[in-house]
């Protein structure tokens, strides 16, 4: 006797096989996406630290990036603190000015006194270490020189979930670098 249709038994093998690949496919993704939001993210908070190093080499003052105390969860970019290690003298020392371009160099400097506010705010999900509330009003993170080198006072890391990302800069260069991984895969420059 011949058979010309399929059984119930496995026309219901198929359909929770299909379901077992569905799940499986769409959790990958899902992780996938986790993973490409969290990298830009990362990568955004990076282009934020360039804009401040750009900032100090056009306008010829040291720029620091730093970490906002409190409930504010913010990176703020800013002038570094008296005494915060402003002796660090750049890699090509400023030109001689002479008499004559020494009251335009004032009206730049008042010109540049007000920089526009550079602020890159923390996402909810993301785990950073802070200091402890009352200790810093702010952590200087990373500054950068007029001549594009920078110093790194702090270490940084973002965490998210199995993600973690950490922040390095050349010192020389003022390039910052970015290691980002996930526990199961390590981590990858």
């Amino acid at each position: 006797m011949r058979r010309s249709g399929f059984t119930l038994l496995e026309m219901i093998a198929v359909v929770v096989i299909l379901m077992l690949g569905t799940t499986v496919s769409v959790s990958v993704l899902r992780k996938r996406s986790g993973g490409a939001e969290f990298s830009e993210r990362c990568r955004a908070f990076r282009d934020f630290c360039l804009e401040v190093r750009t900032q100090a080499m056009d306008t010829g003052r040291v720029r620091s990036v730093y970490l906002a105390a409190g409930e504010e969860r913010c990176f703020e970019a800013g002038e570094p603190a008296e005494g915060a290690g402003n002796e660090i003298t750049p890699l090509v020392p400023p030109p001689e000015i002479d008499p004559g371009a020494a009251q335009e160099a004032e009206e730049a400097a008042v010109r540049e006194a007000a920089l526009p506010a550079k602020r890159w705010e923390i996402p909810e999900d993301f785990v950073t270490e802070t200091p402890e509330d009352g200790l810093f009003e702010r952590q200087e993170i990373f500054r950068f020189h007029p001549d594009g080198g920078g110093f790194q006072a702090a270490e940084l890391c973002f965490e998210r979930g199995n993600f973690r990302a950490e922040f390095r800069i050349q010192p020389l260069t003022g390039e910052l670098l970015l290691l980002e991984g996930d526990e199961e895969k390590g981590a990858s420059w």
